[in-house]
């Protein structure tokens, strides 16, 4: 057994050597050929290395030589430009006419700056036109409206998974109204005031709708049409330093408040256009009225010199086609208003006549 045993020993100790020796044998070449790769890896980044910093020193090199050019260019072209301008009479008169009618949204009147006032009776399109322009005015400034009511109804984004709207609802409690100050003695007072700012990064419209709910005129000498009244005068009088593009105000009346009225840019009175679409009836056999646009007089305050006095004057009549799709216009958008009232009770009892 232990003569077996110690064959058994020199024969696993020869094939270690075996194994051994050949494994030394196959290293030398591994160990040269890495050496090899090494620095083939190491010769190549540097070369790399200097091919991006030629080519980095090549593209600003042109681009320097072409700014230059540029420049030299404006400058010999613009030596030129006085004589340009004047020989392109009448021509450039014509450009520039196009250009300022055209400015706002091809001659649309709604997409001037400053503040428009809506009036309507109930039912007449004041909230549809003005969910349609915040609309409009999104695909342009791809940035959303402050509204006062729920226009807009709730969709889901597909890729958040969750329930979005493109408008801000706002209260107008939460902005204007009376706030603790303290005054330049140390004393605190009440004040009607602006009580934050608008994101105006990302909403720069405001939309106030139902006017006449928010702010009857007829309560203008009550302390709470005033505490609120009031701030919202002097935030409009500086919405422009504020980042404010455009206020709509709709009501069903076809006066406001004086001071109010003297802020308008322009007066627009309102009347939807509905009607059933013959081939929209064959497509889905909704025999359902759908609007197709709003016709629109839109108005400014001019002053009289030889009357003393201002007058509603006609600017123009014209027709607004639908811009948006409506599919996520509320249209019973202040139904919530009276959600939380307590529902009245009538007690009714069954018999023969």
């Amino acid at each position: 057994m232990d003569q077996q045993k110690s064959k058994q020993e020199l024969f696993v100790i020869n094939y270690e050597e075996k194994i051994g020796s050949l494994i030394e044998k196959l290293e030398d070449p591994l160990i040269k050929y890495e050496d090899k790769i090494t620095r083939y890896i190491e010769g190549s980044n540097k070369l790399i290395s200097k091919t991006i910093h030629g080519i980095e020193y090549g593209a600003s090199w042109m681009m320097h030589k072409h700014e230059d050019f540029v420049n030299q260019y404006k400058s010999f072209a613009m030596t030129f430009y006085p004589a340009a301008r004047y020989t392109a009479i009448p021509w450039n008169y014509i450009w520039l006419y196009l250009w300022k009618k055209y400015r706002y949204g091809e001659g649309n009147l709604l997409m001037v700056r400053g503040v428009h006032y809506f009036s309507a009776l109930q039912g007449g399109g004041k909230s549809s036109l003005l969910y349609d322009l915040a609309e409009e005015l999104r695909d342009i400034t791809h940035k959303g409206s402050y509204i006062n009511t729920e226009l807009e109804k709730a969709r889901l984004d597909e890729d958040s998974s969750m329930m979005i709207k493109h408008h801000k609802v706002v209260d107008l409690d939460e902005f204007f109204g009376l706030e603790t100050i303290i005054d330049e003695d140390g004393y605190e007072k009440r004040t009607a005031v602006q009580k934050k700012q608008f994101s105006t990064n990302n909403f720069d419209n405001l939309i106030f709708d139902e006017w006449l709910a928010e702010m009857n005129h007829r309560m203008n000498n009550t302390s709470a049409y005033k505490e609120k009244f009031i701030p919202i005068m002097k935030s409009l009088a500086r919405m422009r330093h504020q980042g404010i593009k455009r206020v709509y105000i709709a009501s069903q009346l076809d006066t406001a408040d004086i001071q109010l009225m003297g802020l308008f840019k322009y007066i627009h009175d309102i009347e939807i256009d509905l009607d059933i679409d013959y081939w929209q009836w064959v497509e889905d056999g909704m025999f359902k009225e759908h609007i197709k646009g709003w016709t629109i007089w839109s108005y400014q305050y001019k002053r009289n010199k030889k009357r003393a006095a201002t007058e509603k004057m006609l600017i123009k009549k014209w027709y607004r086609k639908r811009y948006s799709s409506m599919e996520y216009f509320d249209t019973l958008n202040q139904a919530s208003t009276f959600y939380s009232l307590p529902m009245d009770k009538i007690k009714t009892t069954k018999g023969i006549i």
